[in-house]
Parts: structure tokens; C-alpha cells; sequence
């Protein structure tokens, strides 16, 4: 995709993190970046909403793709009326106020690139602009913040919004795929890649391990099929039974559609095509556990592995190198097309779609 030159004025660049320029420049540009107000010409763009609600800490966006972008840390916006955590009245595990500086940007870059790449049609996407001092928003709630004043306003916005669109996008498109955007400071050259080992991804990873055995893609597994796996199960009444054969029907289908979500064209082998250093790493064969993380709500409370209610979420934790003023815009349109590529690959995007 050609990539656009960010405009000086662009405020997304200005050094001053709480420049109120962002707030407007969202407003008037409809959540995109200066580079993409040239590509609206011409083309009919999903309408743009700005959170109307008194805090204005929470921002959502319509969109017309079965993707969901979300970015829980990328805030600098000061909470007035709620002190800072300071983790001594209500300590819990794992506590940081750190935020992940630049994911807020990269995830607007990352909508920019779908867009171009949709022919104008954007994804979703829902933001907290509240520090992370204030509240973390992607902790049960319990553990999210420590003042109750306005703080449990802004989390259930937040939650609420990511909850409707993935409502909104199950009954128009029959699936949805959420990304999670955030950083961690560790390792800053590594993007780690957060499913909960294929659970948060599990719908996503059944329908390929189906297509696996449909086709006969692993002659080894031309003895299995499928929909009988399924009927087996139906036709078991004694819960431990039940459980036990379900863990022995998953085990085998995550193995088996682990692809999805780690293998050459899934969004963490599209990164590594592209120079990125992905943990854990592409082996299907040998899958490397992820390791445990404490923010990790978004997957636990919105992925497949909870029911029909579920979408495919899949966590992208980005180091500080690619987090940089001078590489944000690249990270988020790099991330775009590799969510593109997945979407394509795995038919996540029927072409019908896109032709409307």
C-alpha cells in the first residue's frame, strides 16, 4: 500500500502528550489521520461518532467491517475529581500506572490503513483517553480502579461500546474479530502476541481445523470427521463425560487450526513477514505457550472461548521500539495489513462485503 507522509501539523506528532489538539483534530477529522482526510474524497465512510457523554474519556467509532480495534492504554487525559492509584487501599497483583504511550496513535493508523485497504470501509474501534494513573480499564472491574467517583462511568462506557459492537457486528457480518491494542516496556524490539493460547481465538480456530478435515489437507486425519466428533458429544448426558470429551475435542481442533493465530497467515506471521520480532514465536508443530500477562480481560471476557456471545480476539502487546514517534505510523499500518492479509485469508471479510 503506498504509505502518506504525516503533515507537520499533524498533532498526533506534537511532543506535549496532553496537547488538547488531539481531542480536536479526532472531532474534526473523524478519527483519522491527516494523511487519510485525502483518501474521503470520492468515497461514502461509515459515520463517525464522538462519545456525547459528559466525560469524554471514551472514544467510539462506527464502522462497516467485522473488526473491532480497541486501545486500552494509550490515554494521557487527566481524570479530574479521582486521585491516583497508588495500589495501598485496594492492592491488587500486577498493579503498574504505566501507561502504553503511542498505542492510542497506532491504533488510528491501524484504522487508516484498513480503510484504505476496504476501499473506504473502515473497523470499529473503541479507546479509553484516560490515564492509566486513574484506572486501568482492562482489569475486572474490582481491580480497575480505587476512587468510585466517575471512574465506573468511564469503565462501562468503555466496556459497554466494545460490547455493542461486537453485538452490532455478529448480526451483520456473523463474526467478529477484535484487536487489541497495548505495550509493554520490557522488551521493547518484541510484539507479543495474546490469545490465551487459541481460546480467545477458539471459533475462528474450529473453522479451520473443520477445513482442514473437510478438504483432507493431513492425510492423517482423513479418519476423523468432524460433524461425528460433534454428534458424539451430543449424545453424552453425564457432565464429567461431557467434559472430558470436549477438553479431548478441543485439544485436538486448537492444534489442529493453531494456524490462525500462529502460523505464516495469521496477524503474528504477517508482522514477522514484515521484520517483527513476534513472541511467541510461528511454529506450528511445536507451539510455544504464551506467557501469562495480567492484562489480559479484553481476552478472557470477550473472546470465542465464552459462547455465542464471544468474538475472536486476539492481543497485540507492542515494545517501545515500535511504539516511537518515529515509528508509530509504520507499526500501525504495518498491523492493518496484516489483519487485512488474516481476514482475507481465513474469509473473515466476505467479498460481498466489500463491493456494497
Amino acid at each position: 500500500m503506498t504509505r502518506k507522509k504525516e503533515l507537520s501539523s499533524d498533532p498526533f506528532s506534537s511532543p506535549d502528550l496532553h496537547n488538547p489538539a488531539r481531542r480536536n483534530f479526532l472531532q474534526k477529522a473523524g478519527a483519522f489521520g491527516a494523511g487519510a482526510l485525502a483518501l474521503s474524497a470520492g468515497r461514502s465512510f461509515a459515520q463517525s461518532v464522538y462519545n456525547p457523554n459528559a466525560t469524554e474519556l471514551v472514544q467510539f467509532f462506527d464502522g462497516a467491517l467485522p473488526i473491532l480495534i480497541t486501545a486500552p492504554h494509550g490515554g494521557t487525559e487527566l481524570v479530574f475529581g479521582i486521585p491516583a492509584r497508588n495500589n495501598i487501599a485496594r492492592p491488587v497483583e500486577n498493579f503498574s500506572f504505566y501507561g502504553a504511550i503511542w498505542t492510542y496513535e497506532i491504533a488510528l493508523r491501524i484504522m487508516e490503513g484498513l480503510a484504505e485497504l476496504a476501499g473506504g470501509k473502515r473497523p470499529y474501534m473503541v479507546m479509553c483517553l484516560a490515564h492509566r494513573r486513574y484506572l486501568d480499564i482492562n482489569r475486572e472491574e474490582s481491580d480497575a480502579y480505587e476512587a468510585v467517583l466517575n471512574a465506573p462511568r468511564i469503565y462501562w462506557e468503555y466496556h459497554d461500546a466494545i460490547r455493542n459492537y461486537i453485538n452490532r457486528m455478529k448480526v451483520l457480518y456473523g463474526s467478529a474479530l477484535v484487536v487489541e491494542i497495548t505495550g509493554q516496556p520490557d522488551n521493547p524490539d518484541i510484539i507479543m502476541r495474546r490469545t490465551l493460547n487459541g481460546n480467545a481465538v477458539r471459533d475462528a480456530v474450529m473453522k479451520v481445523a473443520k477445513d482442514v478435515l473437510k478438504k483432507g489437507k493431513d492425510e492423517s486425519l482423513q479418519k476423523f470427521d468432524a460433524e461425528d466428533l460433534e454428534k458424539l458429544y451430543a449424545e453424552l448426558t453425564d457432565p464429567i463425560e461431557q467434559t472430558e470429551f470436549r477438553d479431548k475435542i478441543d485439544g485436538f481442533y486448537l492444534q489442529k487450526g493453531s494456524e490462525f493465530y500462529a502460523g505464516p497467515n495469521s496477524i503474528a506471521g504477517g508482522l514477522a513477514k514484515r521484520g517483527y520480532t513476534v513472541e511467541p514465536g510461528l511454529n506450528i508443530e511445536n507451539l510455544e505457550t504464551e506467557s501469562v500477562i495480567a492484562g489480559n480481560y479484553t481476552l478472557q471476557r470477550y473472546g470465542s472461548h465464552t459462547g455465542s456471545a464471544g468474538a475472536n480476539v486476539v492481543q497485540l502487546v507492542i515494545g517501545g521500539k515500535y511504539r516511537r514517534t518515529t515509528n508509530y505510523e509504520q507499526t500501525g499500518l504495518d498491523i492493518a495489513n496484516a489483519i487485512w492479509h488474516t481476514c482475507q485469508h481465513y474469509g473473515l471479510i466476505e467479498k460481498d462485503l466489500l463491493e456494497k
